[in-house]
């Protein structure tokens, strides 16, 4: 078989299509599917920090509950060519500094359509969707959480972005921060 007749057949064509990604808001009765997700989202993270469950095997860091109910909390579910593929959580208040902008609390995609530029899209339609100062933070045991990250802010910023650290003391470990401000261009 020639490269030519390899790339005509079907799963060749499928594996260069960029997949459709949509942000779409989530509502009160989401919560399920939210909660599962950002279970498989906890697990992944194990990967970066000890995290153990309860005995009703769940993980109890995130209560999703708030972005669905509580003001200044948005949830955002991914769909990737129609199908679940992640979420957005977005707090209206910044963590750093005291200043109108939002927050990106938590986002996560799932295994299956990562590296398919499947974040980038996301990120860029969070950031497009509030326009303004943005704040991020990646902990630093996530090494390929920073990698995107720098990556997609500084393409989304064109580079006019700043980063700076702080240590969580509670934790142990260094927090990277990306911040950026959308509302001037």
């Amino acid at each position: 078989m020639t490269s030519t007749q390899a790339l005509s057949t079907p799963n060749a064509t499928k594996a260069t299509q960029m997949p459709r990604v949509r942000l779409v808001p989530a509502t009160r009765s989401d919560y399920n599917v939210l909660h599962r997700l950002a279970q498989l989202y906890q697990y992944d993270f194990t990967d970066f920090l000890s995290g153990d469950i309860n005995e009703q095997g769940e993980y109890p860091y995130m209560n999703v509950r708030n972005y669905l109910t509580q003001k200044g909390r948005r949830a955002y579910l991914a769909r990737v060519n129609g199908k679940l593929g992640g979420f957005v959580l977005i707090n209206d208040k910044p963590e750093q500094r005291n200043q109108a902008g939002y927050y990106l609390a938590e986002f996560f995609v799932l295994r299956p359509y990562r590296r398919q530029g499947v974040g980038r899209a996301l990120a860029f339609q969070t950031f497009d969707t509030y326009r303004g100062y943005w704040e991020l933070a990646v902990i630093d045991p996530n090494k390929p959480a920073l990698a995107f990250w720098r990556k997609v802010v500084d393409e989304y910023t064109q580079g006019r972005c700043e980063e700076f650290t702080t240590y969580d003391h509670e934790e142990g470990f260094t927090v990277i921060w990306l911040v950026f401000d959308s509302s001037t261009w």
